[in-house]
């Protein structure tokens, strides 16, 4: 394979665990547009609090002269991604230094940049992606391969880098060939394997159809995450004496997701429209919440919120709070998620219970759909 200059960056999952999936899924969106893209932006925590084109351009001078270089050779970029666990390749249309794109290229950046709390430095125009390696051995090798120097590739020194970085890689025109791509999509990112590895696809294909109507109202980030726990269970499950920890963890990520972003973050809207922003976090989320929503604290919250939703005129959610047999079933995930989370042993009995009650037809998803649907409406109607 022919090699050329491109570049490599990192994703920390800290930030967005789905971050592939979120901008894969904005170019998906954009089926009927002529041109899709989607901007993937350079994260920065330090002190500077915005960066102008030159700002940006000297902190990241490498990669400015690099792009100058790659427009003067007429040619298209690569951006290589990774989180050290897999692999992606980006097809970079434009690189735009500083903090601000224009307002017209706004809704074609992901949500999640703005939760962050970061800024970021540089963006790039992404108008494919393709997965190369689901695989951390793959992933690892690749880097070893494309970064190793003398001593070889550190994966744990790399927070000493200033990504991105430039290395040798495939061509546009060989990563993104038609003929790998052949007439199964438009783009590699329309693919299901540019988000998830075959094993991933059919397990979240067997609970669409195992689970629909549940499947079909949860976020998209509560599917990966029960996916995942689900080929933990199928394959190690009904084992004698194996620890059922990951597969807790991740049913219980689904509900930690459902409950936080589907309900907590649309009601935090819902509640901010209504009294304001200082009043709405108050009264929805308390005073006690210091850093990022949990399931742990969103449980205990959710025990305050009847006379607010009832306020606010939210039937469902407000009989949600009340309904105590739910929130003792929520608590239980808690708990278990916490022994798993924190390397406990977990009773095999009661870790089995849950994981079954998770896909049971009286499963304590089921009891968020109702009141999600009822807030999605009411920002609908609000915006409409």
């Amino acid at each position: 394979m022919d090699r050329v200059d491109q570049l490599l960056t990192v994703w920390n999952p800290y930030f967005e665990p789905t971050t592939i999936q979120v901008h894969v899924d904005i170019l998906r969106k954009q089926r009927h547009l002529p041109h899709r893209r989607v901007w993937w932006g350079r994260l920065y925590r330090g002190d500077q609090q915005h960066f102008t084109e030159a700002e940006a351009r000297k902190k990241w001078y490498e990669v400015a002269n690099f792009v100058d270089r790659v427009r003067g050779e007429k040619r298209e970029l690569v951006l290589y991604a990774t989180n050290f666990q897999t692999l992606h390749a980006l097809r970079v249309g434009r690189v735009v230094f500083g903090s601000d794109l224009p307002a017209d290229e706004q809704p074609f950046v992901p949500e999640y940049y703005a939760r962050t709390g970061c800024i970021s430095g540089l963006w790039f125009e992404v108008l494919d992606v393709r997965a190369l390696a689901f695989n951390q051995l793959d992933t690892l090798r690749f880097c070893l391969d494309h970064i190793g120097n003398e001593w070889g590739y550190d994966p744990f020194a790399a927070i000493w880098r200033w990504y991105p970085i430039v290395l040798p890689g495939a061509p546009v025109e060989q990563l993104f060939s038609r003929e790998i791509l052949r007439d199964r999509a438009p783009l590699f990112a329309d693919l299901p394997e540019t988000i998830y590895p075959p094993e991933v696809e059919h397990a979240r294909k067997q609970l669409e159809g195992k689970v629909p109507q549940l499947w079909a109202g949860l976020e998209e980030k509560s599917r990966v995450f029960l996916a995942s726990s689900w080929l933990v269970w199928e394959r190690m499950g009904h084992a004698s004496g194996f620890d059922l920890s990951a597969a807790i963890v991740g049913v219980s990520r689904a509900l930690e997701t459902e409950v936080c972003e589907g309900i907590f973050a649309p009601l935090h809207r819902v509640a901010e429209s209504a009294w304001g922003s200082a009043q709405a976090r108050e009264r929805i989320h308390g005073s006690g919440l210091t850093g990022r929503l949990t399931l742990g604290y969103a449980a205990r919250r959710l025990r305050e919120l009847g006379p607010a939703a009832a306020e606010l005129g939210l039937a469902e959610l407000d009989r949600l709070t009340r309904n105590r047999r739910w929130l003792a079933r929520l608590d239980r995930f808690v708990a278990l998620r916490n022994q798993g989370a924190h390397g406990e042993e977990l009773r095999v009995g009661q870790a089995r219970a849950r994981y079954r009650e998770i896909f049971s037809d009286d499963s304590p998803l089921l009891a968020l759909l109702p009141p999600k649907s009822e807030l999605g409406a009411r920002l609908d109607r609000a915006a409409g």
